[in-house]
């Protein structure tokens, strides 16, 4: 799991402002987030570790044009932990 959060930020820090490398960052945070939520589901993650990922991913999607869908995502995940 962490291996996965560990990737998704070298592959944003990475990004710059390459559309190809923008699409690539937003797809590692999509399904960073998935991974996440699916183990917070499962009760194998904490919400707060969830939180936490999905405040990261949103602060680097925010600045990635390619990443609406998984910024929406990230936010959903973010609200969900909020509420437990």
């Amino acid at each position: 799991m962490r291996r996965a959060l560990l990737l998704a930020l070298i592959l944003a820090a990475c990004s710059g402002n390459d559309p190809e490398k923008q699409a690539k960052s937003a797809k590692s945070w999509q399904t960073t987030i998935d991974v996440v939520a699916t183990a917070m589901h499962a009760h194998k993650v904490s919400p707060r570790y969830a939180k936490q990922v999905a405040e990261v991913a949103e602060k680097d999607l925010e600045k990635n044009s390619s990443g609406k869908d998984a910024l929406e995502a990230a936010r959903k995940l973010r609200d969900e932990c909020e509420r437990r």
